[in-house]
């Protein structure tokens, strides 16, 4: 694909096999992305004025001890493009620890494998940040982060590294990544606040280089002449079905047509390009919406203009279902016989854009979801994740 990141094989033909999971995961989620209410707290409102003003928003939400590690460590690295670091608050999520008095959350962001870990404190009837530290990916998973090792292969973000289709790799990636950050020891997690500068630099010159490489990357293929318009012409297409609930248009080109076609207008307006890749002719568009992070959209677009798939994905959802389920077991003092839990199910039905019925049957069982597929009532596919 000409890439200057490792070749990812035919991720367009990989991600239609994984299609219906996406429908069943999609399914069980509590899908807020489709609500019209929502809260906004002061953790979530640090990332959104982050990704708009951050040369504000960084000293309206941090104490001054925070504030001078902010601008000592983290802010010269993006002063020349401050866009890279809006970039990265807007798709990152949030993954919250509590240790008492305090409050810890990550700032994750999985397309370019780094975490901000933020100590808060209440004071005052608000939350403050008293200290930060902008990590690297290979940190978080104990990997050498010296600068020394720093190498155009280990520069790639993991989940193009791994084996297998695209939407199960960054799945894959994110899952691990949460529960290592979720459930690592939080004292390994504060060692980073008493980290040398020269620590922070190792770190904060991979996720630096990945966002800025990611740009470059995203911009060679938009600005071609014969390249560009075709895809920026895909994603305006994508966009107004999506806004205009013209959920038939989507059909032709999307088995999510449903749910792409009942997000948020908000989520929809926001969509930006993530990652662009090229295989054999076709190209692989990410969209992800900085209102909704933990979203992303897969496209797959021919050369001429042909939207081949869209695909929608939850990182969160996605990510819990593909966990075994957490025993809820206790022990009693005489062991009785237990009978297991009813499957979780969900049935869907919808007409594909050739006029077949198709039925989705997804259900969840001892930590496995299976689905099976029916089409004019016969059973085309099923799958065991």
């Amino acid at each position: 694909m000409g890439s200057k990141f490792t070749i990812m094989k035919r991720a367009h033909v990989a991600a239609v096999v994984f299609a219906a999971f996406v429908i069943g995961v999609l399914s069980f989620s509590g899908d807020p992305a489709h609500s019209e209410s929502r809260k906004i707290n002061a953790f979530e409102r640090f990332r959104t004025e982050m990704m708009l003003t951050p040369g504000t928003a960084a000293p309206a939400f941090m104490r001054p001890e925070a504030l001078e590690r902010w601008n000592r460590t983290v802010r010269p690295y993006f002063v020349k493009n401050i866009d890279e670091l809006k970039d990265f608050f807007a798709l990152s999520v949030i993954v919250a620890r509590i240790r008492k008095p305090d409050m810890y959350l990550f700032y994750f962001n999985p397309w370019v494998d780094g975490v901000l870990l933020t100590r808060w404190k209440e004071r005052g009837g608000g939350w403050k940040i008293e200290d930060i530290y902008l990590a690297s990916g290979e940190r978080v998973r104990g990997q050498d982060v010296s600068q020394a090792a720093i190498t155009r292969s280990n520069l790639t973000p993991v989940w193009l590294l791994l084996k297998g289709t695209f939407i199960r790799n960054i799945v894959s990636y994110f899952k691990d990544m949460r529960a290592r950050l979720m459930n690592g020891n939080i004292k390994s997690f504060l060692s980073w606040f008493s980290l040398q500068d020269v620590d922070s630099r190792a770190d904060l010159l991979r996720v630096k280089l990945r966002v800025y490489a990611r740009t470059i990357e995203n911009a060679g293929y938009l600005s071609k002449s014969g390249i560009g318009p075709v895809l920026t012409g895909a994603i305006s297409r994508l966009k107004n079905d999506a806004l205009a609930r013209n959920k038939k248009k989507l059909a032709g080109y999307s088995r999510h047509a449903d749910m792409l076609g009942s997000l948020r207008p908000d989520i929809i307006k926001s969509l930006r390009v993530d990652w662009v890749f090229h295989d054999n002719g076709v190209f692989s568009v990410v969209l992800t919406p900085p209102v909704f992070p933990r979203l992303f959209i897969f496209l797959n677009v021919n050369r001429s203009g042909k939207t081949e798939t869209a695909l929608l994905g939850d990182l969160e959802s996605m990510a819990t279902m593909l966990q075994p389920a957490a025993s809820t077991m206790r022990y009693t003092r005489t062991a009785q016989p237990t009978k297991p839990p009813p499957p979780s199910r969900k049935v869907q039905n919808y007409k594909d854009a050739k006029g077949n019925m198709v039925e989705i049957i997804t259900e969840k069982r001892g930590g496995k979801v299976t689905m099976t597929t029916r089409i004019n009532g016969v059973i085309t596919e099923v799958l065991t994740f």
